[in-house]
């Protein structure tokens, strides 16, 4: 049984009338606050819109949307300075070698038809743990947690640098500023660390993935 989720605002974006319905019943039921929008363009009107306190918590995103690819809704997510926490919701057939390997690392990912308990669980795992949490717990700044993000991602800092539209000396800027916040030094150890507050924190598989990821 799912332990109860602290209320969350979250922003469905599914073009299937009867899908979205019923993510919709199952999420309010559980006390979240939901938004459905049926199209990329509104989804980045909603994101854009909600500010603050109204931002969203997590986006349930569909990639097969009539006015464009919804993978455009994910890469706008992580430009916005309250980043959500992103789940995929696709049929095995849109999910090609091509595009697993693009969303990596970047989002969670549920395949179609949605068994509602997943849903669940993985909403009740990023509502216990994640880079967000880890960074709220040791006072990071959104462009610093914006970095761990990519970090966590895979991305090295030339990559870090073209995806933030910050210089290199800007980046390594914001490490020095992680290490002395995390009381480490080097990338390698912040990740550890990272690794280890997670598997501490009621987090194991996203520790145990990211640990993977070090080798």
């Amino acid at each position: 049984m799912n332990e109860p989720v602290p209320r969350k605002r979250i922003l469905i974006v599914e073009d299937d009338e009867l899908t979205a319905f019923s993510l919709e019943k199952l999420l309010r039921l559980q006390g979240h606050d939901v938004e459905i929008v049926r199209s990329v363009g509104a989804a980045l009107n909603a994101l854009d819109a909600a500010e603050g306190a109204a931002a969203f918590d997590h986006v349930l995103l569909d990639l097969q949307l009539p006015d464009a690819d919804g993978e455009n809704v994910l890469s706008h997510t992580e430009q916005t300075k309250h980043r959500p926490w992103v789940i995929v919701i696709a049929t095995p057939q849109s999910l090609d070698g091509h595009r697993i390997l693009s969303l990596r690392g970047r989002c969670e990912i549920l395949p179609k038809p949605v068994i509602m308990d997943a849903l669940l669980a993985m909403l009740a795992e990023s509502a216990l743990s994640g880079v967000g949490h880890y960074a709220d717990a040791f006072g990071l700044s959104p462009q610093e947690r914006l970095v761990l993000d990519r970090a966590v991602a895979g991305m090295d800092d030339a990559q870090i640098s073209a995806a933030t539209d910050c210089s290199h000396s800007t980046v390594k800027s914001y490490w020095a500023r992680i290490y002395s916040k995390l009381g480490v030094k080097g990338r390698d150890k912040a990740m550890a660390h990272l690794a280890r507050w997670l598997l501490q924190h009621r987090s194991p598989a996203s520790g145990r993935r990211l640990a993977k990821q070090l080798g």
